[in-house]
């Protein structure tokens, strides 16, 4: 009987690659030898030191999906770098290796600078690794500080680890977009998450730590019509005196983000294009004053009930409030105090408040919801108007001018039912798209939150429940 054995040449020696001045981007390379080699003792020469693995059981399509993998600031106990995986296979997916090695034969992509110099990639005989290392991570030798703060975002299907996004937070490193430190994201052929920056879409970025009003860009893409849900994960991510939200401008929903705890928020894509915009969702971070977040006033409400009318307020981040006011005007110009109500307590969930404008007289009525905070600071929700004796009915901007971007639509006595509402620009171009479940006779809802519209004239399209549209100019100052 004969004995098959692999033929072919036995590749020693060192291994060089060279990229020309015009090459860039990413490279796919294979592992030449007929033993591991780790990744940390090639040379590179303008090539990143971030790398990509293929994980053929990632993602939820069931077809796989790219891992990057970059230095974590962690050394094994051979000497060599340990990594960080994004997405991580802790986190739901097959696991893969975090200590630098790649297999024989086992194929591997890199980044090449766009730099107009040569570049070039150097795979080591001293390379060469034991395949059976089962090196665990530990801390630098000789290296002082901490390891550096981080944020990991990880969208799931279902309960499947779609794909993920990191960031690392340090004093050496830079807040600009750099492909030789930070991670240039590799599409994957499912869903995608990345993180937006200069241009860029990254999969891990290295920046800064983090100052009040800074800011997370992401960037969901090639997602199906679905819910996913988001899981905010952070490390060491030590913020005095400062809070983070999650927000969802296709919804106009922000939801505190817990830096000591896991977070976990639901997102929805639906067969609206304005779902999946790119600059759909950010991270925000902002001062805590008092301890918190400005309050939130999801949606405010009046409208006619026998001869009273009754006013209901929605807010969400109730934290550290001390009570609210609500405030009346028969011209909109001109408000007074008619009534306190003392705040349900800190809860980070809806809480709706009711109160009842008894023996309401004929004419308009304006009305306006004060939160006060533990520390007296203040702040003023939308207006809303009802009028009484008068049977108007209709859809309008209200105020207009829009003078802080937040542009809020008042229904007057409109039957109740789904509304959807198109924010257009002069050129045609649909900005926002939102569905409003109105419940009748009058409310106001506002359509965008305050600054996320720049100054100039826009076109407000209602389609009502029967189908019939009404149209409205918008003028933001």
């Amino acid at each position: 009987m004969l004995e098959r054995r692999p033929r072919g040449t036995l590749i020693t020696g060192d291994q060089t690659i060279n990229y020309s001045s015009t090459d860039t981007g990413f490279k796919a390379i294979g592992n030449p030898y007929a033993s591991t080699i780790n990744f940390t003792g090639l040379s590179k020469n303008l090539v990143s030191e971030n790398y990509y693995m293929w994980n053929p059981r990632g993602a939820s399509n069931g077809i796989g999906a790219y891992i990057t993998l970059s230095p974590n600031g962690l050394i094994n106990p051979d000497g060599t770098t340990a990594y960080e995986a994004v997405p991580n296979p802790q986190y739901g997916a097959e696991p893969i290796d975090t200590v630098g090695n790649i297999q024989s034969g086992q194929g591997f992509v890199i980044y090449v600078d766009a730099s107009n110099n040569s570049k070039q990639l150097v795979i080591h005989e001293t390379d060469k690794k034991d395949n059976n290392s089962n090196a665990v991570f530990r801390r630098p030798t000789g290296v002082s500080g901490t390891i550096p703060a981080k944020l990991r975002i990880n969208l799931y299907s279902g309960n499947e680890l779609a794909d993920g996004v990191l960031e690392v937070f340090d004093e050496k490193y830079s807040n600009a977009a750099d492909l030789m430190e930070d991670a240039k994201k590799l599409n994957n052929m499912g869903e995608n998450l990345s993180i937006q920056r200069d241009g860029q879409y990254l999969a891990i970025e290295k920046r800064k730590p983090v100052n009040i009003n800074d800011t997370i860009f992401l960037a969901p893409y090639s997602m199906k019509e679905q819910q996913y849900q988001l899981e905010i994960i952070p490390t060491d991510l030590v913020l005095p005196n400062q809070m983070a939200f999650l927000e969802d401008r296709y919804t106009n929903k922000r939801t505190p983000v817990d830096f000591t705890n896991t977070t976990v928020i639901p997102v929805n894509f639906d067969a609206n294009p304005a779902s999946k915009a790119l600059d759909r969702l950010r991270i925000i971070f902002a001062a805590a004053e008092g301890g918190a977040l400005p309050v939130t006033y999801s949606s405010v409400r009046a409208w006619r009930q026998n001869k009273d009318i009754a006013v209901e307020w929605k807010v969400e981040n109730e934290l550290n409030i001390k009570e609210y006011e609500v405030e009346a005007s028969a011209n909109g110009r001109n408000f007074a105090k008619v009534n306190t109500t003392t705040a349900k307590g800190n809860s980070r969930t809806g809480i709706v408040y009711n109160w009842l404008d008894l023996n309401a007289t004929a004419g308009d009525h304006y009305y306006r919801i004060r939160s006060i905070g533990l520390d007296g600071k203040n702040e003023y929700s939308s207006v809303v108007k009802v009028s009484v004796g008068k049977g108007n009915t209709g859809i309008a901007v209200y105020p207009n001018p829009v003078k802080d971007g937040k542009i809020g639509l008042q229904f007057n006595n409109m039957p109740a039912g789904e509304y959807t509402v198109r924010l257009l620009n002069t050129i045609g171009q649909v900005l926002l798209v939102k569905e409003i479940q109105h419940s009748g006779g009058n409310a106001t809802n506002v359509i965008t939150e305050a600054n996320t519209v720049v100054k100039g004239i826009y076109r407000l399209e209602v389609i009502n429940p029967d189908k019939s549209k009404t149209s409205l100019n918008v003028l933001c100052q």
